[in-house]
């Protein structure tokens, strides 16, 4: 997804966006963005978060937070649920 497609879907700024991006690699979670048309902000496609590092609140607010976008309609959060 482009930063302005995520901005929109969480309500917050593009620069928001980005500086999530930057956190995350920081933190390293493989997220790489590619520029031009069809590029965007992605993670690597078979990565999986390694569920130990969280807390049980943590992950029980991941959980939740990925079943509300799903109740919207959202096939991508679906798809996330289910792998």
């Amino acid at each position: 997804m482009t930063a302005k497609e995520l901005a929109e879907r969480f309500d917050v700024s593009t620069r928001t966006i980005y500086r999530d991006v930057d956190v995350l690699s920081l933190a390293g979670i493989p997220v790489y963005t590619e520029k031009g048309k069809n590029g965007g902000i992605s993670l690597l496609p078979d990565y999986v978060l390694n569920k130990s590092i969280l807390s049980e609140s943590e992950q029980e607010e991941i959980l939740s937070a990925l079943q509300s976008l799903s109740c919207i309609g959202n096939d991508d959060e679906g798809q996330v649920l289910r792998g």
